[in-house]
C-alpha cells in the first residue's frame, strides 16, 4: 500500500516537475507542463455527489456540483454574488483553504473547475443587463449557424466572474483549473492573463482547456478555420481536451483515439493534447454515464492506459484508489514505470499513427442511437522516444534511435500482426540504399519487462493479440557486435515470434543445445579419429 500511495504521489507531483529537457515549444512558456500532467480526478467515482468529505479520502482534484447555485434551471441561474465571486456550497465543501492545505501537507497539488456543467450554464451578464441568448434558445430556421454563434459567444461574460474565479483560485490557494464550455466564460486568452496576473510565484496555475476538441492550438474558442490555416503557436492554457466526454467502454475510447489522431503535430510540451479521464478500473457498477458505463476488461484496459500513454496525453486516473479489488486489478497496469517513461518522454513528436487496417468495426451504444463509430480493426501508432540528429543535406531529418510502438487489435477474434520496421516513419535501425536493406534492431516488450531479442529482417510477426488487447514495444538501434558480424543474433528465421517469449526463448535453448550436441560430437570424432592412428 506504500508504494501504490508513493506511486499516486507521484503522478500528482509531475504536473508540475519537468522530468525531461525538452525542445524550444510555443506555449505559455511559463516553465509548466513541460511532460505530460499525471493525477486523479474525481467525476467517473463520485460524479455531482462530490464533498470535501470524499476528497480528503482520495486527495486529489475537484469537479462539478462544489457551487451555490441561484434559480437554477433558468437563464437566470448563477454561481457567482454580485461582485463575481464564486459562491462555495460550505454544506459539502466547509472549508477550501483547509482542503488545499492538507494536499499540500501530503505532498500534492489539488485543482478546481469553472465554467460549470452542473446545474448552471452560467452567462454573467454586464450588471442590470439582459442576458444574452443561449445556444438552447437557438431559432427553428436554417439561417442559424452554431459555430458563428458559439464563436460570437466567448465575448459576452462579464469579466468581473474572470476576475473573480481567479481570486479565489488564489485565495484559495489551488494548483490548477480545468475550464469547460458550457457557461460562457470562454476567453481564455483573459483567463491565462488574469491568472498570470494573480498567482503567485512560487505557487503557478495549470490551465486546462475543455472545449471539447473545438478549442485547439492555433483556433481559439470556436473560430472557424477557413483554408485550414492555422497558428499553432496560440495556446494560452497547459493542455487542451480533443473530444467530448470519455465513457468506460472500449467503443468510447478507441472513437476518442482515433478522432484525436486529427490533431497530429499540435500537442507539445507545455501544451498537450488531452484525451480525457481514463477508465481504468471505472464502470461497471453505475458511473455518471449511466448505461453506457460498461466498464473495461483486463485487456481493454491495457489498451486503453497504453494508448493514451503513446499519445503522450495527460493521465488522470479516475478510480476509487482506496478499494483495494480494485487496485490489485489495475495496479499492474497503472504501475508499469516503463509506460509512464513513455508517456513522459519527449523527442520532437507527441505519438500518431503510422498503420490502420482497411476493415473496420461499428460500435454501438445502449440509449445513444446517433452514436455509431466506425473503428479499425487493426491499428499501429508510435511515439520516438529518443533521436540522433543525422547530417543528411537532401532531407535534414531526424532519425529515431528509440521508438515506441503499440499495435492494437479491436476485432473480435485474435489477430496475427505482421510488422514492417521500414513503415515506422524515421526509425534509426533500419534502413535501404537501391536493392539493398540493413536492419539492426533490438525489440522489448514494455508488458513483460523483458528483452526479446535483435532482429535482422524488416518484418515482425507478432502472433495472437487477443481481441482488444495490444502489443507494446520499444524498438531501438542494436549495439554493433563483431563490427557489421550480425550471424549471432536471433535470425533463425525470417519471424520473430514477439508475443511468445517462451517460444523465442525455446529457440534460443534448443540452439544453444544443438551446438552443444554439435561440438559433442566433433569432438567424440577426433578421439575415434586419434584411436584408429
Amino acid at each position: 500500500m506504500a508504494l501504490r500511495s508513493l506511486l499516486l504521489a507521484e503522478l500528482a507531483l509531475s504536473c508540475f516537475v519537468a522530468l525531461l529537457f525538452c525542445d524550444e515549444v510555443s506555449s505559455l512558456q511559463d516553465g509548466q507542463a513541460l511532460s505530460p500532467p499525471m493525477g486523479w480526478r474525481s467525476w467517473n467515482l463520485y460524479g455531482t455527489n462530490v464533498t470535501q468529505e470524499l476528497l480528503v479520502r482520495i486527495m486529489q482534484g475537484l469537479d462539478d456540483n462544489w457551487q451555490i447555485i441561484e434559480q437554477p434551471g433558468t437563464k437566470q441561474c448563477t454561481y457567482h454574488d454580485s461582485a463575481g465571486y464564486p459562491m462555495i456550497n460550505l454544506e459539502r465543501f466547509p472549508s477550501m483553504k483547509s482542503l488545499t492545505r492538507y494536499a499540500h501537507k501530503l505532498g500534492l497539488t489539488v485543482g478546481w473547475y469553472f465554467n460549470n456543467c452542473y446545474g448552471c450554464h452560467e452567462r454573467c451578464p454586464l450588471p442590470n443587463q439582459p442576458s444574452p441568448p443561449h445556444y438552447l434558445d437557438r431559432p427553428n430556421n436554417k439561417t442559424w449557424n452554431r459555430k458563428i454563434y458559439l464563436a460570437e459567444r466567448q465575448g459576452t461574460a462579464h469579466e468581473r466572474c474572470y476576475q473573480g474565479d481567479v481570486q479565489a483560485l488564489v485565495d484559495y490557494d489551488f494548483d490548477g483549473v480545468k475550464l469547460d464550455a458550457c457557461g460562457w466564460q470562454m476567453d481564455l486568452d483573459l483567463w491565462s492573463s488574469l491568472i498570470s496576473q494573480h498567482q503567485q510565484q512560487d505557487r503557478p496555475i495549470l490551465i486546462e482547456a475543455c472545449h471539447w476538441g473545438k478549442t485547439i492550438p492555433g483556433r481559439p474558442n470556436y473560430v472557424v478555420v477557413r483554408n485550414n490555416t492555422i497558428d499553432a503557436s496560440w495556446c494560452p492554457f497547459h493542455y487542451w481536451r480533443t473530444s467530448g466526454d470519455i465513457w468506460a467502454s472500449y467503443g468510447s475510447i478507441l472513437a476518442i483515439l482515433q478522432w484525436s489522431m486529427r490533431f497530429k503535430g499540435l500537442s507539445r510540451p507545455g501544451c498537450w493534447a488531452h484525451l480525457d479521464m481514463l477508465e481504468v478500473g471505472c464502470g461497471g457498477n453505475g458511473g455518471p454515464n449511466g448505461l453506457q458505463d460498461v466498464g473495461l476488461t483486463k485487456p481493454e484496459a491495457q489498451t486503453h492506459f497504453a494508448a493514451w500513454a503513446i499519445m503522450s496525453s495527460p493521465l488522470f486516473l479516475s478510480h476509487d484508489v482506496t478499494n483495494e479489488d480494485i487496485m490489485d486489478e489495475v495496479w499492474p497496469i497503472i504501475s508499469n514505470q516503463e509506460i509512464i517513461a513513455i508517456n513522459q518522454a519527449w523527442a520532437g513528436f507527441s505519438g500518431g499513427p503510422f498503420w490502420k487496417s482497411s476493415e473496420t468495426l461499428q460500435f454501438t451504444f445502449e440509449g445513444i442511437p446517433n452514436f455509431r463509430p466506425w473503428i479499425h480493426k487493426g491499428l499501429f501508432l508510435y511515439k520516438p522516444l529518443e533521436r540522433l540528429q543525422v547530417n543528411d543535406i537532401s532531407s535534414n531529418r531526424d532519425s529515431y534511435t528509440r521508438v515506441a510502438v503499440l499495435l492494437i487489435n479491436s476485432d473480435t477474434v485474435p489477430a496475427n500482426f505482421t510488422l514492417n520496421l521500414f513503415d515506422i516513419p524515421e526509425l534509426h535501425c533500419v534502413s535501404r540504399k537501391g536493392n539493398s536493406t540493413t536492419v539492426r534492431c533490438a525489440i522489448r516488450d514494455v508488458w513483460k519487462h523483458v528483452s526479446i531479442g535483435i532482429v535482422r529482417d524488416e518484418f515482425v510477426n507478432i502472433s495472437n493479440v487477443e481481441s482488444h488487447d495490444c502489443a507494446f514495444l520499444i524498438i531501438e538501434t542494436a549495439p554493433s557486435r563483431n563490427g557489421d558480424n550480425w550471424t549471432n543474433v536471433l535470425a533463425i528465421s525470417t519471424y520473430l515470434e514477439v508475443t511468445s517469449v517462451s517460444k523465442v526463448l525455446s529457440v534460443a535453448v534448443m540452439v544453444f543445445l544443438g551446438i552443444i550436441l554439435l561440438g559433442q560430437r566433433v569432438g567424440l570424432a577426433k578421439r575415434r579419429k586419434r584411436r584408429k592412428e
